[in-house]
Order: C-alpha cells, then structure tokens, then sequence
C-alpha cells in the first residue's frame, strides 16, 4: 500500500515538472511575444486576455492565409479568450514582429476537414497521409462574413485536441465572463416593483 502511494506520488511529481518545463520553454522561446500582444489596445477594448495560466493548448501547425495558396507555418496558442496565431519567426539583423492573428474565442469554430479544405490542400501540393486537416472559421462581424482558415498538423491527435480545446475554452469563457448589470431583469434588482 506505502509503495504504491509513492509510485503515485512519483508519478504526480513527473507529470507536474513536464508541465513546468513546458510552460518555462513556451515563456523562454514565445514570452516577449505573447507580452507585446498582450498590451494591444484591440484586447481590453474586446475583454481578451492573454495569460499562460488561462492556456488550454500550443501546437505546432500550418495554415493557408487568405488569397495565399501555400501552407505556412505557425504557432497557435487556445487560451480561454481567445486563439492566437503565430506566423514564422523573421530572419534578419533586425527582428521584426510576427505575423499573428488573434481570434475571439466567441468569434471562431474548430471544424472537421471539410470539401474546401481538401480542394485548397490538394492544390498547394501537400495533401499527403502525413497531415490531418481542419479549419479554423471566424465568423466576424456581419460585414466581414465568414472566413475560413485551411489547418494542416502532423498527428491527427493534435487536431482532435484543438478542436476540443476551442471548444472547451469558449464553454470555460462563457462561464467565468461577468455578467453585466443592465438593470433589465429582477436578478439585478434592476426593475423592482414597490408593494403598495
């Protein structure tokens, strides 16, 4: 019984130092970024946040931009408000900022490889057995419409993993984002009735 409380505890303990190592590598090779990002205006204003605590997953990908034909690689990062895309470092004496695109967790759906998708793969000339694809739909304002990006990853794991993380993130958003007191409704006590 001793022994296997501390094979368990053992176990714990690796688990939790892989989870350490893992967050400290992330800060080491992406923290600048996520810090610069995480002072852009565009973020308070939408209630967006960027908190490696609030991260749900990281993965190596690529993804086609609109009106490009070839897959790019990419960071993305699923945090609980939002997904961040991360473009390919810039080489050079002078270090530019990456390309990224931030999604409102509330903005996006993580779907299943889809007719469009296979076409645009199929055409950049990487559609092999090796990559598992699925898109990534932003569903903006009105005035945008909708606009889906072609994923491509090496393990169909790490697709599974990411569609369910976006979704659990929008699930865990939804539940912690404060309601605002409008005054409309009894649970406010915004419209009470005084009893005559």
């Amino acid at each position: 019984m001793e022994q296997r409380q501390c094979i368990q505890a053992l176990n714990r303990m690796q688990t939790l130092a892989t989870y350490v190592n893992e967050m400290q590598r992330i800060h080491e090779e992406y923290g600048s970024e996520l810090e610069r990002l995480a002072k852009l205006p565009e973020l308070e204003e939408k209630n967006l946040w960027m908190d490696l605590r609030d991260l749900f997953m990281f993965a190596h990908l690529k993804w086609i931009l609109p009106g490009e034909k070839k897959y790019t690689d990419c960071v993305a990062f699923v945090f609980m408000s939002l997904v961040l895309v991360l473009g390919p470092a810039t080489v050079g004496k002078k270090k530019q900022p990456r390309l990224h695109k931030i999604f409102p967790i509330w903005e996006i759906e993580a779907n299943e490889l889809d007719s469009e998708v296979t076409s645009l793969a199929s055409s950049s000339g990487t559609n092999d057995s090796s990559q598992h694809y699925f898109t990534i739909n932003h569903l903006g304002p009105a005035s945008q419409g909708e606009i889906i990006y072609p994923i491509s990853c090496c393990h169909v794991d790490i697709k599974t993993h990411f569609i369910k993380s976006v979704k659990k993130a929008l699930r865990v958003y939804l539940k912690q984002k404060p309601r605002p007191i409008s005054g409309s409704s009894q649970s406010d006590w915004g419209y009470s009735s005084a009893a005559n």
